[in-house]
């Protein structure tokens, strides 16, 4: 067999391909040895640098831990004191040798890097200083916003939201600082993961106290500060899901008039005329195309709430309560039992009139939900009763509200969704969004993972009382930035099939046909994502697919009879789930939780890229190599943020090749 021939031309673009690889790896072996020598040169300058940065975030974070509490004036000389640290490292890494360094190549952007972490401590120390000085300056600090006598006092408000609104810039400015420095050439691990964390931790207080700028800035007007405001207000309960918690029994008018709240009388929404959801116009293409069908006969004002965005739900409340009594309204607001809980424990107890029951936080939750329907048959009379307890409860704390604590208690309730608020007031809706009492069901922006898991009863009784909820996710992150994962979500019913009334364990003619059992409508929405396949109780089922406010979602629906445990699996894939590229990334995933009586377990395992392990993660997750794991009771909303990154031979040799 002949032999081929090599032409001059290739051997000689062979010969310099190879001179090139060498005098690139010696170019290598030299940059290493320039570094280490360097780095022995200003070791001390990097030590004392490295203490100031752990100085200040110790600092930042007692003062986090003092605002919380309550100690006002001690956050505040915290806040200064990490300032003074963050500064201080601010003019380490600007002088002497560490100064110097940051004008080479390569180990000048770890200094510039971690410059501007510093830069970043600072600003946000400044915000934190604004925030804490301006609480401090109010009479007695947060108490000066509780109820005095029955009225919010709304004049002590402004001065508080202008100090938060220039935090909010401050912390916009440091967020913008951190991100600046984002793929800097040559940085080390160390200092990739410290700018990171910044970045998360700075991206997190970025939304929240922006958020609450607007909401400080607009509450005085939504209390009624310059006219009289009046909200639909409906009493809410998860013994029944629907999509933004529980179905809605019981309604009233909530007058707010400088600063003092009255509710009208409670009253059945069965009570008010049933419309033509077809006749009216829908908040949204996707809650007509999903939810006006379920929106029929007496399911009209019962199923306003199935769609897990409250936004959407507020907004056909407020048509449809026009439509049906002529009056508009400038908001709704819906609480559940857990919110009144949370009141109590500032008010103590409150008697049910005529049936010798006192209510306190330790059993308002199963009484309302549960115990009330054996004690007053009457439906009407039922809630026209529970609705005079909740009113009476949230008269009392607005009355003794329990001064800054009570504050701290609405906040609280509001911030778990047991509260939840949507306004008319553009500029305050858009605060609400920002926060979990706004209920907002939006996708995330960027590469970002999305699960939700949403429940709406089926079965017309009160069993999701008895119902615990297991969700498990397992997702493994692929190289091109997308994500195989499985969802699986586990019901338990343990209803009985005796005791409670029929109102609570049915069985409800043509939907249940025994006690206890339960009809569990089950949407799950992961954003950018396609079904590979699903079961239920390992037998293979073809769910229904669609899709709500940018989120895709699958959907079935099954019987459940008291004592019965039935798990659904989704296995899909989702696309754009994380930045980055072969040289590391990160990774956010963002659970909305659906509010039920039994608290939701929920359990994240995250396997990283191949070659690739994890560096930083958020707290509660547990790291090994290159699995990150979450197990525990979400809250209504939780981020899970991750980054990673291949070995460090890896990156080098792709940093050469690159």
């Amino acid at each position: 067999m002949p032999v081929p021939r090599t032409s001059g031309r290739e051997r000689r673009r062979t010969s310099l391909s190879g001179r090139l690889l060498r005098t690139a790896g010696w170019l290598l072996i030299a940059s290493a040895v320039l570094t280490v020598a360097v780095l022995v040169l200003i070791v001390p300058g990097t030590l004392r640098l490295r203490e100031g940065l752990l100085d200040g975030r110790r600092a930042m974070e007692q003062a986090r831990s003092a605002l919380v509490s309550g100690d006002e004036r001690r956050a505040s000389a915290l806040f200064s004191a990490a300032r003074r640290d963050f500064d201080e490292a601010v003019d380490d890494s600007g002088g002497g040798l560490l100064g110097l360094m940051g004008h080479i190549p390569v180990i000048g952007g770890n200094v510039r890097v971690v410059r501007s972490i510093a830069v970043a401590g600072s600003t946000t120390g400044e915000a934190g200083e604004a925030v804490t000085n301006a609480i401090d300056a109010l009479p007695g600090g947060l108490e000066a916003l509780a109820a005095v006598q029955g009225r919010i006092p709304l004049e002590r408000f402004p001065a508080l939201a202008g100090a938060v609104g220039r935090a909010a810039d401050l912390v916009a400015a440091a967020l913008s600082e951190v991100r600046s420095t984002a793929g800097t050439l040559g940085v080390l691990s160390v200092v990739e993961d410290a700018r990171w964390q910044a970045e998360t931790s700075l991206r997190d207080l970025d939304g929240t106290i922006s958020a609450a700028a607007a909401i400080l800035e607009r509450l005085p007007a939504f209390l009624g500060g310059d006219r009289a405001r009046t909200y639909l207000f409906g009493a809410s309960n998860p013994a029944e899901l629907r999509g933004t918690g529980g179905l809605i029994g019981a309604y009233s008018l909530l007058r707010a008039d400088e600063g003092r709240l009255s509710f009208s009388s409670f009253r059945p929404v069965q009570s008010l005329p049933l419309l033509d959801a077809n006749a009216l116009p829908a908040p949204n293409p996707d809650y007509r195309r999903l939810y006006d069908p379920q929106r029929t006969g007496d399911g009209f004002w019962l199923n306003a709430n199935m769609t897990p965005d409250f936004p959407s739900a507020a907004q056909a409340l407020e048509t449809a309560f026009a439509a049906a009594t002529g009056r508009r309204v400038d908001g709704v607001v819906t609480a559940d039992p857990f919110a009144l809980q949370a009141l109590l424990g500032a008010v103590g107890s409150v008697r049910v009139p005529g049936l010798g029951v006192t209510v306190t936080g330790r059993n308002v939750v199963p009484f309302l939900a549960n115990r009330a329907y054996a004690r007053i048959d009457d439906s009407a009379r039922r809630k026209l009763v529970l609705g005079q307890v909740a009113e009476t409860i949230v008269e009392r704390f607005v009355a003794a509200a329990g001064g800054g604590q009570g504050v701290r208690t609405i906040a609280q309730a509001a911030g778990d969704g047991h509260v939840l608020l949507y306004a008319n007031d553009p500029r305050m809706e858009s605060g609400l969004m920002g926060t979990a009492a706004g209920g907002a069901f939006r996708i995330p922006g960027g590469r970002t993972d999305q699960l939700s898991v949403v429940v709406n009863n089926g079965a017309g009784n009160k069993v999701d009382y008895y119902v615990d909820r297991d969700v498990r996710y397992d997702v493994r992150l692929e190289p091109n930035g997308n994500a195989s994962a499985t969802t699986g979500v586990t019901l338990e019913n343990h209803a009985p099939t005796h005791g409670p009334p029929p109102y609570v364990l049915g069985p409800v003619n043509g939907v249940t046909t025994k006690a206890g059992q339960d009809v569990a409508i089950l949407n799950v929405y992961c954003g950018r994502c396609a079904l590979h396949e699903a079961s239920v109780n390992d037998a293979s089922i073809s769910p229904g697919q669609d899709q709500e406010l940018g989120s895709n979602f699958f959907q079935d629906y099954f019987m459940m009879d008291p004592g019965s445990t039935t798990r659904a699996d989704f296995r899909y894939r989702s696309t754009a789930t994380w930045s980055g590229d072969g040289s590391g990334g990160t990774y956010t995933l963002r659970f909305l939780n659906q509010t039920t009586i039994r608290p939701t377990t929920l359990a994240v395992t995250i396997r990283v890229p191949s070659g690739m392990h994890v560096t930083g993660a958020s707290d509660g997750v547990v790291v090994d190599g290159s699995i990150a794991s979450w197990t525990g009771t979400p809250g209504r909303i939780l981020t899970i943020d991750l980054s990673f990154e291949p070995s460090l031979p890896e990156r080098l040799w792709r940093g050469l090749v690159d």
